[in-house]
């Protein structure tokens, strides 16, 4: 499956603010690199839900990430580069473990 449609839609959502319409003023575009970073924080016992338990770890989070966005974004599209319309476009699956004082 080709990514760049649906990240090309995402980036079409993204730049629907008049100021960033450029050109015949009715395509949008980006104009300025994006990357989008799709953060997962670890052990967040704070965060847990009566239907999830708290990421364990990177795999877990990329699992998450995987099931919520079947039909909508394919496995290739994360963590590189694409070029849409000329910009440089990135979605990053990252992980983070904040431990918040008692």
């Amino acid at each position: 499956m080709n990514p760049v449609p649906a990240l090309r839609s995402a980036a079409t959502a993204i730049t629907s603010w008049p100021t960033a319409l450029r050109g015949d003023g009715n395509s949008p575009v980006l104009g300025v690199p994006v990357v989008l970073v799709y953060l997962g924080f670890l052990e967040a016992a704070e965060m847990k839900s009566n239907t999830s338990d708290p990421i364990r770890d990177g795999a877990h989070w990329n699992g998450i990430l995987k099931e919520y966005c079947a039909g909508q974004v394919p496995e290739e599209a994360w963590d590189r580069e694409f070029d849409i319309d000329g910009t440089p476009f990135f979605a990053l699956r990252r992980t983070l473990r904040i431990d918040l004082p008692d």
